[in-house]
């Protein structure tokens, strides 16, 4: 199978794939792929005050926290088939690469026949269609709710899901703004973070928690192209005691990365 031919008005990057470098792999099968990831994990929250750690020039392209900024940048980017997001595709696009190069270097990668999936320095889980040769899925364990990115998908009025009241066992609206009470007393306790900081303990740290603590009912030998599952992720990733901030640091200098000031 190909990727499916279109006319395009986002500009695609393609990457290395992690254990094939001489193979590349496009970020994601076409515009509408594309556009419904940057909703669902970049434009929603809790997700995408995480990614303004990951990606500090998303802050310098729209304001993460107006939550009809972000409504409305998402509903310019349906208008145009992807071209108005670009500049958000491209940093979200340059994590992927970022985060699968880590993974190639650590070996923190999982695979089958039809999938690839991996976990970088940054905390960011990338998902592989192994037999389309694209990005299926790039986002941050630990930072939001699954079963929000889902509903997501049938998306008909304004506002995003996990930002909306919920019911039946969903977070209600009291619960919600209690979580975003916490998130901005967190914020102040730790506004003498340096960037690296908050990217270690309020990203990296959090994600590799959820996929130690993750469990599903789907064997990992059941996975196949429309059955995602990370859970064995655990099995590559080293000891909690050897990841560790000093630990973590010493990995990003392994792999290349630059000290992060700010």
């Amino acid at each position: 199978m190909s990727v499916t031919p279109e006319v395009q008005n986002l500009r695609f990057h393609q990457i290395p794939h992690p254990l094939r470098p001489q193979i590349h792999i496009q970020v994601f099968r076409d515009s509408m792929s594309a556009c419904q990831h940057l909703r669902d994990h970049l434009l929603t929250a809790p997700e995408c005050y995480a990614w303004g750690i990951v990606c500090p020039e998303f802050h310098e392209i729209l304001d993460i926290e107006n939550d009809d900024t972000r409504f409305y940048y998402w509903e310019e980017a349906k208008r145009s088939n992807g071209a108005s997001a670009q500049l958000l595709y491209d940093i979200y696009s340059e994590a992927i690469r970022l985060n699968s190069a880590d993974a190639a270097i650590l070996k923190w990668i999982i695979t089958n026949s039809y999938v690839t999936i991996v976990l970088g320095l940054d905390g960011v889980v990338v998902v592989i269609n192994d037999r389309l040769s694209v990005v299926a899925s790039a986002y941050l364990p630990g930072q939001g709710d699954a079963r929000g990115v889902q509903d997501s998908r049938s998306l008909g009025r304004k506002g995003f899901p996990r930002e909306r009241p919920m019911r039946n066992g969903r977070p209600s609206g009291r619960r919600e703004a209690l979580a975003e009470r916490d998130r901005r007393v967190m914020e102040r306790r730790e506004e003498n973070w340096n960037l690296e900081q908050k990217l270690y303990y309020r990203v990296f740290r959090p994600a590799v928690q959820y996929v130690r603590r993750y469990q599903r009912a789907i064997p990992s030998s059941a996975m196949h192209s429309s059955v995602v599952s990370f859970e064995t992720l655990k099995t590559v990733l080293p000891p909690v005691t050897q990841l560790k901030w000093e630990d973590w640091q010493n990995l990003r200098r392994l792999c290349g990365r630059e000290v992060i000031y700010g």
